[in-house]
């Protein structure tokens, strides 16, 4: 009778639980810190109670983690859910492969597959391939600047840029630094013909250079890849 009520207790703890024991972000926060870093728009996780999860779908035989990122989104004001696939990290570093190791698409075969195949699923890991970032918990929301930049500064970038006066900033944030210390930043530009969102670079010499976002997340990941290149982003 004993043995029969201990299998209903944990028939019972499966069916109010699921099957499988839910991870908590404390206990793995390099895939959060993965994501926010790999995806362009993503706050940097909050780890002490943000809204910021994931969830482990897959690993292959060389460790490589794919998962759902499931984020508050700063362009689109909407929590996403993105598929990402880490290659590894250690006690220092993240590393995953530079705007083809994410996508925003409706998970399925196709989708995965396709992310699958551009992060050498089920090879051997190739560190030639990969960018790395540090693994730095902030509990601000955001990755930290280690450049001084004034708003005043992108202002008159923009009017060079784009060939009007007036205007202002709004919601400058830094969405990305490279391992030479450059940064993208994300801001919102209002003025007279409305609101135009860009992702500016600022190099550790201050050069500047502007990259206009439309339709995000269904953006040209293949033009900001460029765009990263020309400005010399590791």
């Amino acid at each position: 009778m004993k043995i029969i009520k201990i299998i209903v207790i944990i028939l019972l703890c499966i069916i109010l639980n699921g099957c499988t024991e839910e991870i908590k972000t404390e206990d793995y926060p390099n895939l959060l810190i993965c994501g926010a870093y790999a995806v362009p728009g993503i706050f940097y996780p909050d780890l002490k109670g943000s809204e910021t999860d994931y969830k482990i779908i897959e690993t292959d035989s060389f460790d490589r983690v794919l998962f759902e990122f499931i984020t508050p989104c700063f362009i689109t004001g909407e929590t996403e859910s993105v598929f990402v696939i880490c290659q590894k990290a250690d006690s220092d570093y993240v590393y995953f492969y530079e705007d083809v190791c994410f996508s925003f698409d409706t998970y399925n075969d196709l989708t995965v597959n396709l992310l699958k195949e551009a992060n050498d699923w089920n090879k051997e890991l190739n560190v030639d391939k990969m960018t790395k970032r540090p693994i730095i918990i902030s509990f601000d929301g955001f990755i930290m600047s280690n450049n001084s930049i004034e708003y005043s500064e992108i202002l008159k970038l923009c009017h060079e840029k784009l060939g009007f006066s007036g205007g202002n900033i709004q919601e400058l944030c830094v969405d990305d630094v490279d391992t030479k210390g450059n940064e993208i930043l994300y801001f919102k530009l209002k003025n007279n013909n409305g609101i135009t969102e860009y992702f500016l670079f600022v190099s550790t010499d201050l050069n500047y250079d502007l990259f206009e976002i439309t339709d995000f997340p269904s953006f040209n990941v293949e033009e900001f890849s460029q765009f990263k290149i020309r400005n010399g982003w590791t």
